[in-house]
């Protein structure tokens, strides 16, 4: 029972992630460092031109950093309700649980369950 719960609780995630849209969070986090450091690279930028792409650029990172570690927490929501449930129930004691989840075979996993999911298998 302990494996089921622990394996559900992986697919869980990555089910999470993918609905969470962190890939296209990602990817346009990638543009807006891009063009950020496009128009650094501009040469006829002043100083203070070029201090406040600097400054707008890393401001725009930072806001999606947040909504990208929110997200993130939130795809944790699921398997940790799971998980939650299961161990008040009885079905698993949390401490075996926790142990399962960081063994390779269950890292390995979800790694697989991740990737697959985010990249729409």
């Amino acid at each position: 029972m302990i494996y089921l719960v622990a394996g559900l609780s992986v697919i869980l995630f990555a089910i999470g992630l993918r609905a969470a849209r962190i890939p296209e969070m990602g990817i346009a986090a990638l543009a807006v460092a891009k063009a950020s450091f496009a128009k650094l690279s501009l040469p006829g930028l002043s100083d203070d031109e070029r201090e406040r792409v600097a400054r707008d650029g890393a401001v725009e990172l930072f806001y999606r950093f947040l909504g990208l570690a929110l997200r993130l927490t939130a795809s944790l929501v699921p398997p940790a309700i799971l998980a939650a449930t299961c161990a008040a129930s009885g079905l698993v004691r949390s401490e075996e649980l926790a142990a399962v989840l960081v063994t390779w075979p269950f890292v390995v996993l979800g790694v697989i369950a991740c990737v697959a999911t985010l990249l729409r298998w």
